[in-house]
């Protein structure tokens, strides 16, 4: 008998009864489980319920996981409280950048609950749904004193991380989305809680494709997210950002956030300074997209702004390579991809002003500095970065400006040294030196 199934007859039962125990003297506080032993727990949940011979033993203890493992996992915690309020930055960087969390209990908890309502829709998705509605009713029909903040947010978590599902137009409960966002999300946008806020942003941002019959509903929720932009929490501007991204699809939207668009980009470029994350790049990246027709008079005050914001972020990681230890690393590593969306950002910016290359031409004065010191440091992984935004200010200029050419010795050491390895990010600049 092959290895596999030997072992899923004779020995995976018996796994799964232990694991089960243990989640049930979890449930019961009988048992204490470390924040590591939680998330190897959702894991090993989370491959049974895929294979079907095992899933027939996990199927009747479904709605005991989920009233009772998953949902505790997902709930605000005093551990993310103190985390919130000690080091803000870090709570930004753990609990936004799902990569940031990896392992961790929340993660794999609601990994766990999507493999259930995805892999085994028919059996668990409506006790979940009905589960979620129960704790949101109970929250709202409570007097305020009785109510439990941190459970109606481990609700709307919940919501959030099955918004994949829940959003298409085959979804059981689709038509209700808008009542749902209107009674028990929107309303949290002025919650006393900081966190409540975060997370009404967090969850209306996932479901921002749902359609409101009244239109006149939209534009109080802009108001609502752009004020929240200017919030005491830094993870609620950073969710206020993050909300905005979506908004900007509608012409509506667009139109009043033109009036409003060097503050708000300010707001933007100063949570990148404050988070030192490429959290908002893209969101910054998208706005310099959408608005690019807009941002010709003041694009060489906004670039010069992120190119302070690169040095200021590169500088502090270079000076740290040195002495890199398994405590800096990751803070290196946060840096260069912080300074990455930057970057990708300038590059956008450079690429959406192509019909005005006397703009371009001024950029080049700010940009080409930030070139030189990727190529003086080697800093091989923003090559690829630095070279679209030469090539690109070349394509608009139409020309290899005296700007151009001051960066060509660079570029020739850059080669000699380490560069041979990245000549097809070269190539282009190159050639455009040559014809």
């Amino acid at each position: 008998m092959p290895f596999a199934k030997l072992f899923t007859a004779n020995f995976l039962p018996q796994l799964v009864q232990v694991y089960l125990k243990q989640v049930e003297g979890y449930a019961t506080g009988q048992v204490w489980m470390s924040l590591r032993v939680r998330s190897l727990v959702a894991m090993f949940l989370s491959d049974c319920v895929k294979e079907k011979s095992s899933w027939k033993l996990v199927k009747p203890h479904t709605e005991g996981i989920v009233s009772h493992f998953i949902f505790p996992q997902m709930c605000f915690s005093r551990a993310d409280q103190e985390l919130w309020e000690d080091n803000p930055v870090e709570y930004v960087q753990k609990r936004i950048d799902p990569l940031d969390d990896f392992g961790s209990p929340h993660v794999a908890a609601s990994s766990l609950l999507i493999d259930l309502a995805v892999d085994r829709k028919k059996s668990t998705l409506s006790f979940i749904l009905s589960f979620i509605n129960n704790v949101l009713t109970t929250y709202a029909q409570s007097p305020a004193e009785a109510r439990d903040p941190r459970a109606k947010d481990g609700a709307l978590n919940m919501m959030g991380a099955l918004c994949g599902g829940l959003c298409s137009r085959k979804s059981p409960i689709y038509d209700t989305l808008p009542d749902f966002l209107l009674t028990h999300v929107l309303p949290e946008f002025k919650s006393q809680l900081g966190f409540l806020r975060a997370r009404a942003l967090d969850t209306y941002c996932r479901y921002s494709s749902v359609q409101f019959q009244d239109k006149q509903v939209l534009g109080s929720i802009f108001e609502s997210v752009f004020g929240l932009l200017s919030d005491p929490e830094l993870p609620v501007r950073v969710h206020a950002a993050l909300a905005l991204q979506p908004m900007i699809e509608n012409e509506d939207v667009r139109d009043v956030l033109s009036s409003h668009l060097p503050q708000v980009m300010q707001m933007f470029l100063n949570l990148t300074n404050e988070i030192d994350s490429d959290t908002i790049s893209p969101v910054i990246e998208e706005f310099v997209e959408v608005f690019a027709d807009r941002m010709e008079p003041f694009a060489v005050q906004l670039a010069q702004q992120l190119c302070d914001t690169f040095m200021r972020v590169m500088s502090d990681a270079v000076s740290k390579v040195p002495e890199i230890t398994s405590a800096n690393l990751d803070d290196i590593s946060d840096k260069t991809m912080a300074a990455m969306g930057v970057l990708k950002t300038l590059g956008t910016l450079v690429l959406n002003l192509e019909g005005s290359p006397e703009v371009v031409y001024n950029l080049e004065e700010v940009l080409f500095p930030v070139v030189r010191f990727v190529l003086e440091q080697r800093l091989v992984d923003l090559y690829d970065e630095v070279f679209e935004i030469l090539d690109c200010c070349m394509f608009a200029v139409k020309a290899v400006s005296a700007n151009a050419w001051g960066l060509f010795e660079s570029i020739y050491t850059c080669f000699t040294n380490d560069g041979i390895d990245f000549i097809e990010e070269m190539l282009p600049s190159l050639d455009n030196y040559v014809s």
